[in-house]
């Protein structure tokens, strides 16, 4: 049992982000962010991309210049960003001589960014050029089935924070296990009581996010039919948020709501947690195939604009419900359940970039597929089940 992280590398000529491995494209929507382009001056942008493309035919010049004191004021304004370059050049004179042959030069930027809210929803940092590198990196787990804290057992749900610690949904050992980055084993967060249902133990968990503004984890309890918080760092038990649920996935949204899956009554609820109000979100018409049912729903995932999409699994599909709709669209899958580019068989992680690309874990055909926006077919990426992109655009899932 493994969690892998797989890097495609993409080479970039600006507009777009810096070169990557697998999963470490940088261009971004996320909200908010920061972009930094930088070569020779520093901006702040809002995804900006720009290419610089000069050919010179053979040619030989000389310039003779005499510059006096000066002071030079560029303003550039970009994106509703506004930076000045500020220089002064003393007393010069410079001869230069050029004999350039034929060339073409590209101009290239480097992207960094930084998001300031990272959870499971909203924005992902992939790019569409990503390329894709068969084999992972193993960053928990990897010492076959076991309940010791280098071992996995069962590993499901997976959420990374902002230090870029994995926490792990550990089902078989009824646990969530935090590893963080470059660990050779991990830390029990919540439960490893064994299973049970009082509040210091867990019953086969199968979803985990970490909620920022409360510094605490939030646990599709599943057998115990519960959804409970813990406290990120020393609890010792948890707090009941929602009972008499068959939960199977979580995700949360900028504003806080809580959304959460209930396979077993094939609908999804929006949770505002603070204010203990709960709505029932999609899939309020019983189980069935029409575009207002669901069919045992699992995964979920919130865009910017507040869309929820599920993946509808024993409908072989995966469903958008823009907020407040009666009624989803399917945006994969949905021909029956098969092994052909046009199906899913099972699906279960979702996610979606800020170009609108869907990559669903498509369980029983094991293998991780990406749908273009509109697309009616998926294109084959890597093998996985749950999936999870940290920061800077590095795709983790997990294997059992």
């Amino acid at each position: 049992m493994a969690i892998v992280v797989t890097v495609p590398t993409v080479l970039l000529t600006r507009p777009t982000a810096q070169s990557t491995t697998i999963a470490e494209p940088n261009t971004s929507s996320a909200i908010p962010s920061t972009v930094i382009v930088t070569s020779t001056l520093e901006v702040t942008t809002t995804n900006t991309t720009s290419t610089v493309e000069t050919t010179t035919t053979n040619t030989t010049s000389t310039v003779e210049t005499t510059t006096a004191n000066t002071t030079s004021t560029v303003e550039t304004t970009t994106a509703n960003t506004t930076s000045t370059v500020e220089t002064t050049t003393a007393n010069t004179t410079s001869t230069v001589e050029t004999t350039t042959a034929d060339t073409t030069s590209t101009v290239t930027s480097t992207i960094t960014e930084t998001a300031e809210t990272p959870m499971r929803g909203t924005d992902v940092a992939l790019t569409p050029q990503a390329l894709w590198s068969p084999n992972g990196t193993t960053v928990a787990g990897g010492h076959d089935v076991g309940e010791e804290l280098n071992q996995l057992n069962r590993p499901h749900g997976l959420y990374v924070d902002e230090n870029q610690t994995v926490y792990v949904a550990d089902l078989g050992n009824h646990r969530i296990v935090a590893w963080p980055a470059g660990a050779t084993s991990g830390q029990v967060v919540a439960g490893g009581n064994g299973p049970g249902n009082q509040l210091d133990q867990l019953y086969r968990p199968i979803d985990v996010i970490v909620d920022r503004s409360t510094d605490s984890v939030i646990i599709c309890d599943r057998d115990n039919n519960r959804v409970v918080r813990w406290p990120r760092r020393s609890g010792t038990h948890g707090e009941l948020l929602l009972s008499n649920i068959s939960c199977y996935g979580l995700t949360m949204d900028d504003r806080g709501y809580l959304y959460v899956s209930d396979t077993e009554n094939h609908e999804v609820r929006r949770l505002n947690v603070g204010a203990s109000q709960e709505i029932l979100l999609a899939g309020r018409n019983g189980t069935g195939d029409r575009l207002d049912q669901l069919n045992e729903p699992t995964c979920l995932f919130v865009d910017r604009n507040h869309s929820v999409y599920v993946s509808d699994s024993s409908n072989h599909r995966v469903m958008k419900w823009v907020d407040d709709a009666e009624e989803g669209q399917v945006v994969a899958g949905g021909n029956g359940w098969g092994s052909d580019v046009i199906q899913l068989f099972y699906p279960r992680g979702v996610l979606v970039d800020g170009m609108g690309t869907i990559y669903v874990a498509d369980e029983n055909n094991h293998r991780i597929m990406r749908w273009p926006q509109g697309a009616t077919e998926g294109l084959l990426k890597v093998p996985g089940y749950f999936i999870h992109v940290v920061e800077g655009g590095t795709m983790i899932f997990s294997i059992r």
